[in-house]
């Protein structure tokens, strides 16, 4: 029996500590986006196959001997699919089994296939468990690493930290937070690859990676590929340690009559800081470290941690060993201490961000004994008001768009419950889809929306914002619109692919980094152009629709407006403004200086704030320039520093910026944050707010100086500025409910 150990090893690279910048990433909501990210990692990871078009049948059965392709078995699977689709449909089910065409980016040069894979849900499991600390495996490695951390801790908060962990490892019992999924593949690893293409590898990539991602980005199904997911469950446990189990099989086993036949690895991953043995300064060991069978201490061994297989490892679990996919242990769970609601708030994660996909049957989740399925979702959602969770909005939005998603009946008269139309030809994403449920005081779910505007937008069924920042100018609608609960979803896989590659390493927004702006600036200004103008449209028409009579604000609104060139205005709502509960209160606007504040929010704006390129969507009359009829209205020049700006409240003490600076060439900006009494402090306005700590979206620290952030901000290769997101930490924000960015100076950069 080979036996495994927790290994750190020798001579590691420089750490930043046990609060590393990826740990962090995932500060603002621990419970959240634990359940968030594995439940999303599991989704990605459904067991298929994948062919090309050209593969005849009869070969795929041969592997596959589980399959049925009746009539069809001498034919090409192109032939298979053209006959069982529907429609445009790019799915479809078949004897349990689910087809799906598969379209790469044009950039990856592979031929479109075929993706198969079981008719029936992704499962996962989050179970709290108590385990004999004697049977945790390495103990006694472990707590030794822990011990060397106490001693060579240079501040209050390390050395307090470590003790704790300490505290804990000495125990008898330890808490243990098991998550399981099924009908996955579990993570692969293949060690006769080389180095370079054996650190990918899914295995290792979760165990030794630093935001390496090894998810197969060819599938639109895969719903993250940041590669920072893993570091989430790393915020429930005190002693910064993870276990991991993976069931796998070869892909040839799947859907034939030998899947049964599981292959098991297990190993772990720690996250200290970079220690030494008190007794050897020389003895310097990585902050990084490993459960398992070998790794290189510079005696010849292997340079990567080497698992621990199948007979070897102890099951203390009794894991289930006949299914593939992939056991994560949360060793020193904070649960029971620190988060005594954490059933509730999974369930409201969970549901917040799947509600399409547990609706639609694609995906279940078991939390403590719980299931969350489709039924139940919904049972749920009726009793929501009496759930007890930190963010009740999040769960009722969530209600809202599940309603929309599901809803069939229709309203009361000759309106319908939902409304559905498609944008056609977005460049670069293809096709979209919008659907609308407007409020109507007849039908009690849309009464309680009252005069909130909500647009989700999706990928691949999974929800990531109603704030996407793919525009420094959002889309307004007038205040003056009834309350409506919206979906974008894109059609085309190709397009879903284009948005994963933009979702920030929380999956929570749609942004543009600095590297893809030329690539997709203008693409991105369309789609939230045209996504606007679309559901302007179909609110029109809703009202127009009954009796022939339309709703009175937007006769006014649109006054001597033709119906496909509505336009914007001052005044409008911006119901995507990016505030975290901008959807429940009228934003008030002062049409002289055009500042908005929304609960969560503080954007201060010049008149007709402008993004960079061509304005896809000019300006319209404002509230006293009469009718213009068809002559262009007067376009406004931005003034200052900034063209566009953002403050968001992450959590406490903490914030992202984002910031479009008004420059033509590569500039250096010192800017800070200050207290706002008009929105609740009651300090001195412009009060400096000490910046203690500041990344950029990419995730490299910003430079500090005496408590402003100083940096460069690009531009493109046109010269049109680049927007910048930044998430930082002040020493101070108690007195506030929202700050404000205060730009200091602006001083151009020689490259």
């Amino acid at each position: 029996m080979t036996s495994g150990k927790i290994i750190f090893p020798k001579k590691g690279p420089t750490s930043e500590g046990h609060m590393s910048s990826d740990i962090t990433s995932f500060n603002d909501d621990a419970l959240g986006n634990v359940a968030k990210e594995t439940a999303q990692n599991s989704n990605d990871a459904k067991k298929n196959v994948k062919y090309n078009l050209e593969k005849k049948c009869s070969e795929i059965m041969d592997i596959h001997d589980c399959l049925d392709f009746g009539d069809y078995k001498d034919k090409t699977l192109k032939e298979f699919f053209d006959t069982h689709k529907r429609g445009d449909k790019d799915s479809f089910s078949h004897k349990g089994m689910k087809y799906e065409y598969i379209q790469y980016l044009d950039e990856e040069e592979k031929e479109p296939q075929i993706s198969i894979e079981y008719d029936t849900p992704v499962k996962i499991e989050y179970q709290l468990k108590t385990l004999d600390t004697k049977h945790f495996p390495g103990v006694d490695d472990l707590k030794r690493h822990i011990q060397m951390c106490v001693a060579v801790s240079d501040t209050k908060d390390e050395k307090n930290f470590y003790q704790k962990a300490l505290e804990n490892i000495n125990k008898e019992k330890i808490e243990v937070l098991q998550i399981s999924d099924f009908n996955t593949v579990g993570l692969k690893f293949d060690e006769t690859l080389k180095k370079a293409k054996l650190n990918k590898q899914p295995w290792l990539s979760v165990l030794k990676g630093s935001a390496i991602s090894s998810k197969d980005t060819s599938n639109t199904a895969n719903l993250g590929s940041h590669g920072k997911g893993k570091f989430s469950c790393f915020l429930l446990t005190d002693l910064r340690t993870v276990f991991y189990q993976s069931r796998i099989q070869d892909d040839k086993l799947y859907f034939s009559s030998k899947e049964t036949t599981v292959e098991r690895m297990f190993g772990s991953r720690s996250i200290f800081m970079e220690h030494n043995d008190p007794n050897d300064e020389d003895d310097v060991y990585n902050n990084i470290g490993f459960y398992c069978t070998d790794y290189d201490e510079g005696d010849g061994g292997k340079e990567y941690p080497v698992p621990v297989r199948n007979s070897d490892i102890s099951n203390f679990f009794g894991v289930n060993e006949g299914e593939t996919g992939l056991d994560i242990f949360i060793v020193g769970s904070m649960l029971s201490d620190n988060y005594a609601n954490w059933k509730n708030e999974f369930i409201a994660a969970l549901l917040s961000k799947f509600h399409v996909a547990i609706a639609r049957d694609e995906f279940v989740a078991i939390v403590d004994g719980k299931e969350i399925n489709s039924k139940s979702m919904k049972e749920i959602f009726v009793d929501h008001e009496t759930i007890e969770v930190d963010d009740k909005q999040a769960l009722k939005e969530a209600k809202w768009l599940f309603e929309l998603d599901s809803r069939k009946k229709p309203y009361t008269g000759s309106r319908p419950t939902v409304i559905s139309d498609k944008l056609k030809d977005i460049p670069k994403f293809g096709d979209f889809e919008i659907k609308i449920m407007i409020n109507d005081d007849e039908d009690n779910l849309m009464a309680e929306l009252g005069k909130a505007k909500i647009v989700g937008w999706y990928r691949d069924g999974m929800y990531v914002t109603k704030h996407p920042s793919l525009r420094a100018k959002n889309y307004q609608f007038p205040r003056e619109y009834p309350g409506f609960v919206a979906s974008v979803n894109c059609l085309s896989p190709r397009g879903n692919e284009i948005l994963r590659s933009l979702e920030n390493p929380t999956h929570s927004d749609f942004f543009i980094p600095p590297d893809k702006v030329e690539q997709y600036k203008d693409a991105c200004e369309a789609l939230m152009s045209n996504v606007r103008k679309k559901i302007a449209e179909m609110i029109d028409a809703q009202y127009e629709g009954v009796d022939g009579e339309s709703l009175p604000e937007l006769d006014r609104i649109y006054a001597g407006v033709g119906r496909n060139e509505k336009q914007s205005r001052k005044g409008d709502k911006d119901i995507s403004s990016q505030s975290p509960a901008g959807t429940s209160n009228e934003t008030d606007i002062n049409p002289e200086t055009e500042e908005i504040k929304e609960t969560g929010i503080y954007v201060r704006r010049s008149n007709y704030p402008k993004p960079p390129g061509p304005d896809p969507e000019p300006p319209g009359p404002g509230p006293d320039e009469g009718d213009v009829g068809g002559k262009k209205a007067k376009k406004h020049k931005p003034k200052g520093q900034f063209i566009y700006e953002r403050v968001l409240k992450l959590g406490k003490n903490e914030y992202q910026i984002t910031i479009l600076p008004n420059i033509n060439k590569r500039t250096e900006i010192k800017f800070g944050m200050s207290f706002d009494p008009i929105n609740g402090s009651k300090k001195t306005q412009d009060t400096k707010v000490e910046i203690i700590k500041a990344n950029t979206y990419g995730g490299l620290p910003c430079n500090i100086d005496n408590g402003f952030i100083k940096t460069d901000f690009p531009v493109d290769k046109k010269g049109d500025p680049v927007k910048m997101q930044f998430n930082v930490q002040v020493a101070d924000d108690n007195d506030v409910s929202l700050l404000q960015v205060l730009p200091l100076k602006k001083k151009s950069v020689s490259r």
